[in-house]
């Protein structure tokens, strides 16, 4: 990392940050560019999970290459500088990293749940199989993490 002075390696704030954070961005490889996308996802058991309708580009290309990029930020405000442009900066948290796509099927109601929950007021609820059938849950296994903070404004 060039800027090592924001580099936070405090496990816990990492944790906070991935499980308090509602958007995440997913670069998946294509034959021609990157194609990069935000989902919704929960910080749970050391790894990153989001879901999807069972079909479409995004899961044909995790099958095909189930190799990816992430980026979780959260911008706190804009730091001015008085004395010239340049000075400006911004105040914020990000997360980047690279993972390896799993489908689960295992654990899907469960996993499902623990998003509901996340980001709904629904209790917990057992989810019908056409439901099941229809959703793919993943899970990202993280290879490579950074976590980068700059909270001066």
């Amino acid at each position: 990392m060039r800027r090592q002075e924001k580099e936070c390696t405090d496990q816990d704030q990492l944790k906070a940050f991935l499980q308090d954070s509602s958007v995440m961005h997913i670069a998946i490889n294509t034959v021609e560019t990157p194609y990069i996308l935000p989902v919704n996802h929960i910080y749970y058991e050391d790894a990153l999970y989001f879901h999807s309708a069972n079909v479409g580009r995004k899961l044909d290309l995790i099958r095909a290459n189930p190799l990816l990029g992430f980026s979780v930020t959260e911008m706190i405000g804009i730091r001015q500088s008085a004395e010239r442009p340049c000075g400006t900066g911004t105040a914020f948290r990000s997360v980047t990293g690279t993972a390896k796509a799993v489908f689960i099927e295992n654990e899907k109601n469960q996993i499902l749940n623990q998003l509901i929950t996340r980001f709904t007021k629904h209790p917990e609820t057992s989810f019908p199989d056409d439901i099941l059938n229809a959703v793919a849950v993943i899970r990202l296994e993280i290879i490579s993490i950074s976590f980068k903070v700059d909270t001066r404004i």
